[in-house]
């Protein structure tokens, strides 16, 4: 049933399949009885994505492989004052 309504499900690993479902049923639930839709629609967009990810496997072996050496001081923000 999932697989009929979100196709991209099939890119995700099994685990990552039953994950998104619990997360989903999450959402809903909490959001069942509010006026807003964000936080369900925000698991689709966040696990689509990862979807995305796992479709392509030059982007999953970059995302997941290691990394080389120090990327260097990161700065501090700037805040800018109104």
């Amino acid at each position: 049933m999932v697989l009929r309504i979100f196709p991209w499900v099939r890119h995700l690993p099994e685990a990552g399949r039953e994950e998104f479902v619990v997360k989903l049923v999450e959402a809903m639930r909490s959001t069942a009885e509010l006026d807003t839709n964000v936080p369900v629609a925000t698991v689709i967009a966040v696990w689509k994505n990862t979807a995305d990810i796992y479709a392509d496997p030059e982007l999953l072996a970059i995302l997941t492989g290691p990394t080389e050496g120090d990327f260097g001081p990161v700065p501090m923000p700037v805040v800018e004052e109104e």
